[in-house]
């Protein structure tokens, strides 16, 4: 192969000083050959290349942030300068140029530009431009396009001049002329498949036209027929296939402008264009130059003298060309889509500075990652996306630099992860770039990512513009950066979140801290003055009501997630790394509102006083964004807020069946409590059970059953419940499990059995809901309010009215007696003598507010409907208080009644209420009342009779309810009632000693009432063992409480049991005295264990036994329970004695001893004693006694046995006395003794103890 043609070069600087051209030459393939006319370039044979050389035309400078934390600019900027520029283009071979300033600066706008592969032609239109104000236009110059043509072709000129060349039917010739210009041009713009069909913002507006002179030839006229011109449609042709390429340097016969710096753009060669004024341009007012010799020689334009020396600075300008059908330029346009570059080239792609994202002086208007990513965005093709050109409003050249104004627009979607790239790019949705003379005056680049966890798509934005600063009169670049938001609302209809819909304010921050590097490429928060950047967060809840919020959140870039997946990581690994992220900012601050969490059935009821709520993300690495759930919240629920000690709040989290999909769910079932939720469960709790507690005092106890729940869930219709859908078989699949629902939340009834026990004792049913306790709460407006208590006011008095009934029927039936009988009697009829008029009364209140609704005129009768029932409320208040009433019906009558007095009290409220109420206005609720009511079945145990120690006679005899009201008027008030009817308690377990009949135990205790205690016993009876006693019982009445034996009754439990005394017994030297029997029984309400007690005489009287001079005494206590003995105390003591008298002197002897046993579960002591006492008295005047005792203890739990021994001898002598006393004390241990040394220090195999070593050596002398 033959070696390449070595060409000639012609060079040249192209200096002019009056408009300050300055530009080098150099004509590839021509040769100067001169003519009488001036030297001219011709070809050398082939097409050459004409190099136009350019100072640098940008000069990249330093830009200080603007933000609160950054500091004022001062001194000189830093700066780089770009590197030098050029333009390339290709000079056919036919062509001759004139070698002069004139006659190349006059060729160059018709050349066409070498440019890399990658500077293609634009597209045919952009997605900005689609829009109902922008319709299809064409690039045409408006002498094609315009209605007037001769003032822009001009008069035809030549020999025809003057006269007329038509003819009849004919069309001027000028016009035919200019029709003919018409179809060349059309033809030209649409060859190609149609490519210049291109839609425009606004018309095209192209400058002046003088057409050169016209000179016909001769014209043989025809005829001319016009015909109808029918347009049709003009489609243009498919783009072809991209061609992947990889951006490369531009070669040095290929076109190069590094505009901004580091940056190297170029437009396409096949429209792309740069047009100027060949010669200088001066003001109107100024005289004209003369034109210089050329090149060769004065290379400049000379003024005529007195001239005035200014003159415009020259400049050449992108432009498009406009070509016929036979490809002749006719005229250039500054308006086009096809007026483009592209950013072909950066020197950041380099190997040296591929790895660096930040400049030598940093920031800058763009960094090395914008660089990377504009050409990625604009030009290359490798990775299979059509690339986006930057669109050109202004990009002029000069030799004091560039003028620019362009800005690119794209779908960063399209892109995935990059591939081929050397360094970081990033995606970039808009850049504009402003600048005059090589100095930028306003950048701003966009790059697209969301706000996590909540998903919304924004735009960090980074503006960098020069503005002049006040301090030191200078025009820094001062940069910036804040968010936009591209969405400001964002709507979900998954369940595991709170909130359905969100909106962020505000859709543009403030100016906000730098980051580093400048461009944002990994996920990061915000600041401002070096806190994170707050957003305001407005949410709809799940009941449509609105809940404000404000938070932090963190700004994902798209590059975050296209990077992270770009390393190999799965879409969830992504997402586990972006929540990690998110992790210090996720638990926001609610302040107490109140969410609805769930779709709600009733108002409130699925609505809880939230403080935290704690936020994380699922997120869409192909959608670049992300949908929220709430992880927990810390919320206070309000049945629990004045019911339960931790009110502040408990963390709660979604339940499964409440999320759970349910293919079986109707159109007509709210989302989440379909079939697959039947028991309406929502929020389970996360901390540890709640227990809604009242065993801190036996006061508010309600006595023997507390109404005690663990709380482990929220459900929508049961309230607070103690099963959160975990367990099979439970709430989740709608039964009432109530081992599961309580879990040992209640302590053992009468120290025997819970609740749990006796409700799996009802065998032969199956527990639905029903039977599980109810916990829920009201929040109602005011008329609401009145409607439910009038209602719940109405069914106590029709259940109280069917409940005495009952217990009369039965109290005769059973044969309790007449004063008994008489009570409930008496309670009966004070209920009956208001209950049908009071029953009227609320029936008319509730018809007249159930027509409200629908007719507003009825707001009057019910007013006077309110005023007539608060007339009577307070004659049945006395009602309410009669003493024979049981107490858990006065607590059933009493919470209505004192509710409806309380709403009624200030009857113009009431009736403004009404008025509103009849509006269409609900008042808003100032109180919020909870409610626990449970009345389960319940049944024997552990068996049925005669096997049974709790003996359910009624199997809905148990009733639980409590009720708390809070307003923001004053302190919550509580009403707590329960009853436990018909039963029998049969002890003890294995060994029936004592039956104890109960018709009732009620309880009641409200925070303005002191406890009530309502207890009607029915009896006991003794078996067993003691059954000998009931031959004495029998003597004594036991019906309810006319004189039992004894029975204590208080809110702690009942004793009851008896004390018979015997006779004395003297018989000859015998005698024994002071000899009683006990027995009780002690039934403890709650907690500890029913005790069943004996004793034989007691510690304080001990029996007295005497046979001639021996005598003694004791007593035993026994106290046994369910479990085992309780206590054991007893004492036995024996005494003899012997006294002489011989009248001077008298003495006596005696000896005592004893025994005295303790025991208390495991721990006890044994103790025996022996004591020996002699003394003497001489007249009176003489003295003395001699005391001897001994005694020996054992400790059960430690094994340990104690031995005391004293001496005391005293003498006394008129009226001197003396004693002395010597003691002295010993201990034994057992085989629970004090450790041994061994057991201290315990010897290894080798019989060596490292313990008793250290020790000794703690004795060593120092050396």
């Amino acid at each position: 192969m033959p070696p390449p043609r070595r060409r000639n070069v012609v060079t040249a600087r192209l200096l002019r000083p009056l408009d300050l051209l300055d530009l080098r030459v150099s004509v590839l393939g021509f040769v100067l050959t001169p003519k009488p006319t001036g030297p001219v370039l011709v070809s050398d044979g082939e097409d050459g290349l004409l190099i136009v050389d350019l100072a640098f035309q940008h000069l990249g400078e330093e830009a200080f942030p603007e933000s609160q934390v950054s500091p004022e600019p001062s001194g000189v900027a830093g700066h780089r300068a770009a590197r030098p520029s050029r333009l390339v283009y290709e000079l056919p071979a036919r062509l001759t140029l004139d070698w002069s300033i004139e006659g190349l600066l006059e060729v160059i706008p018709r050349l066409t530009l070498r440019v890399v592969p990658l500077a293609t032609p634009g597209p045919a239109s952009y997605p900005e431009d689609e829009s109902p104000d922008s319709g299809p236009q064409l690039l045409l110059p408006p002498w094609v396009i315009g209605p007037i043509i001769d003032p822009i072709i001009g008069p035809v000129s030549g020999p025809g001049a003057g006269r007329s060349l038509t003819r009849r039917g004919a069309v001027p010739v000028h016009r035919a002329v200019t029709g003919a210009q018409r179809a060349r041009l059309l033809r030209g713009l649409t060859r190609a498949g149609g490519r210049e069909l291109l839609p425009l913002p606004r018309p095209v507006t192209t400058g002046p036209i003088t057409p050169g002179p016209i000179t016909p030839g001769p014209i043989t006229p025809g005829p001319i027929t016009p015909g109808p011109i029918t347009p049709g449609p003009i489609t243009p042709g498919r783009p072809g296939p991209i061609r992947k390429q990889l951006p490369r340097v531009p070669a040095a016969d290929e076109t190069s402008l590094e505009i901004p710096y580091r940056l190297v753009v170029s437009p396409s060669a096949e429209h792309g264009a740069f047009l100027h004024d060949v010669d200088p341009v001066l003001p109107s007012n100024a005289p004209q130059v003369v034109p210089a010799a050329g090149p060769g020689g004065d290379t400049g334009s000379r003024p005529r003298p007195g001239a005035a020396q200014r003159a415009h600075l020259w400049h050449t300008r992108l432009t498009t060309r406009v070509v016929d059908e036979d490809g002749k330029v006719v005229g250039h346009t500054e308006a086009g889509v096809q007026r483009i570059v592209r950013a072909v080239w950066s020197r950041d792609l380099e190997a040296a500075d591929a790895g660096s994202n930040t400049d030598v002086h940093e920031p800058m208007s763009t960094n090395p990652i914008d660089r990377r990513s504009l050409v990625r965005q604009s030009a290359a093709t490798h990775e299979g996306v059509t690339p986006v050109p930057f669109r050109v409003r202004r990009l002029h050249l000069s030799a004091l630099g560039a003028w620019v104004d362009w800005r690119g627009v794209w779908d960063t979607t399209e892109y995935g992860v990059p591939s081929g790239w050397s360094g970081q790019v990033t995606p970039i949705t808009t850049y504009r770039h402003v600048g005059q003379m090589g100095r930028d005056s306003y950048v701003r680049l966009s790059y697209p990512g969301f706000l996590y966890p909540f998903g919304h798509r924004c735009e960090w934005v980074k503006v960098t513009e020069r503005k002049v600063h006040e301090g030191t009169r200078t025009a820094y670049l001062r940069q910036r950066s804040f968010i936009v938001l591209k969405e400001t609302t964002r709507s979900w209809t998954q369940r595991d979140t709170p909130l359905s819909r969100v909106t962020l304010e505000p859709p543009v921050t403030p100016d906000l801290d730098p980051i580093t590097p400048t461009t944002p490429v990994e996920a990061f928060f915000p600041r401002r003055g070096a806190v994170p950047f707050v957003w305001d967060i407005v949410g709809t809840d799940q009941a449509g009501d609105t809940v404000s919020l404000s938070a932090p959140l963190l700004f994902v870039p798209d590059t975050a997630i296209i990077d992270r997946l770009g390393d190999g990581l799965s879409p969830v690994e992504v997402g586990q790394q972006i929540s990690a992220l998110y992790t210090p900012h996720r638990q926001v601050d609610a302040r107490g509102q109140q969410v609805s969490f769930a779709a709600s059935a009733a108002h409130g009821d699925t609505r809880l006083e939230v403080n935290t709520l704690t936020w994380d993300g699922h997120l869409d690495t192909g959608a670049f964004t992300a949908r929220p759930y709430l992880q927990r919240t810390n919320a206070v629920v309000p049945s629990l807020r004045h019911l339960a000690g931790q009110a502040p709040g408990v963390e709660l989290e979604f339940v499964s069946p409440y999320l759970a999909d349910d293919p079986d769910a109707q159109e007509t079932d709210q989302p989440g409590f379909g079939p697959a939720n039947p028991s309406g469960l929502f929020l389970r709790l996360v901390s540890p059970p709640v227990s809604v507690d009242f065993t801190a005092g036996s006061d508010r106890a309600g006595g023997f059953v507390a109404p005690n729940l663990a709380v482990r869930a929220l459900s929508r219709s049961l309230g607070a419940v103690g099963d959160d859908g975990s367990t099979a078989g439970g709430l989740a699949d709608g039964i009432f499990d109530p081992t599961t629902f309580l879990q040992g939340a209640l302590p053992k009834l009468f120290g025997l059995f819970d609740l749990v026990e006796l409700i799996e004792a009802v065998t032969g049913q199956e527990l639905s809901l029903d039977d599980a306790p109810s916990f829920v709460t009201d929040a109602l407006d005011t008329i609401s309010a009145i409607a439910t208590e009038v209602e719940r006011l109405r069914r106590a008095i029709e259940a109280a009215r069917e409940r005495l009934q009952d217990d009369l029927t039965s109290a005769i039936a059973d044969g309790v007696h007449q004063g008994a009988i008489n009570a409930i009697e008496e309670a009966r009829a004070e209920v009956e003598a208001v209950a049908t008029d009071l029953l009227d009364k609320l029936v008319a209140l509730g018809t007249a507010l159930g027509e409200l609704l629908e007719d507003p005129t009825a707001a009057d009768a019910a007013a006077d409907a309110a005023a007539d029932l608060a007339a009577s409320l307070e004659d049945f208040r006395p009602v309410v208080n009669h003493p024979r009433l049981p107490a858990a019906v006065r607590s059933e009558l009493s919470k209505p009644l004192e509710a409806l007095i309380s709403a009624l009290s200030v009857m113009e409220d009431v009736l403004d209420a009404i008025d509103a109420f009849a509006e269409g206005v609900l008042t808003p609720a100032d109180g919020v009342s909870a409610r626990f009511e449970w009345r389960p079945p319940i049944g024997s145990w552990p068996g049925e009779p005669p096997d049974a120690v709790f003996h359910a006679k009624d199997q809905r005899g148990f009733s639980l309810a409590v009720e708390v009201r809070a307003s923001a008027q004053g302190a919550p008030s509580a009403d707590v009632s329960a009853e436990l009817r018909d039963f029998a308690l049969v002890l003890l377990p294995g060994e029936p000693l004592m039956a104890m009949n109960f018709s009732r135990i009620g309880f009641r205790v409200g925070s303005n009432t002191k406890p009530e205690v309502d207890v009607v016993f029915g009896g006991m009876e003794f078996l067993g063992a003691l059954g000998f006693i009931e031959t004495l019982r029998r003597m004594i009445p036991f019906d309810g409480f006319a004189d039992p034996p004894y029975v204590d009754v208080s809110p702690a439990g009942v004793t009851a049991g008896f004390d018979l005394e015997l006779p004395n017994v003297s018989v000859g030297v015998f005698s024994l005295e002071n000899v009683t029997l006990g027995a009780d029984a002690r039934v403890p309400f709650l907690g500890d264990a029913v005790t069943v007690g004996f004793n034989f005489c007691s510690k304080d009287s001990p029996f007295r036994l005497t046979v001639m001079c021996i005598g003694g005494g004791g007593w035993v206590a026994l106290r046994l329970s369910p479990m085992g003995m309780v206590s054991l105390d007893m004492g036995l003591e024996a005494a003899a004695a012997l006294s002489v008298d011989l009248g001077v002197a008298s003495g006596s002897v005696s000896i005592s001893v004893g025994v005295y046993l303790r025991l208390e579960g495991s721990a006890g002591t044994l103790t025996g004693y022996f004591r020996i006492r002699g003394e003497v008295d001489v007249l009176g005047l003489i003295s003395a006694s001699i005391t001897l005792e001994l005694s020996l203890t054992y400790d059960f739990p430690t094994g340990k046995m104690i031995g005391r021994a004293s001496i005391v001898v005293e003498v006394e002598v008129l009226f001197f006395s003396a004693s002395v006393e010597i003691s002295v004390e010993r201990q034994l241990a057992g085989s629970k003794g004090d450790p041994v040394l061994a057991e201290l220090m315990p010897p290894d195999a080798d019989g060596h103890s490292d313990a008793w070593s250290a020790y000794c050596s703690a004795f060593a002398p120092s050396p």
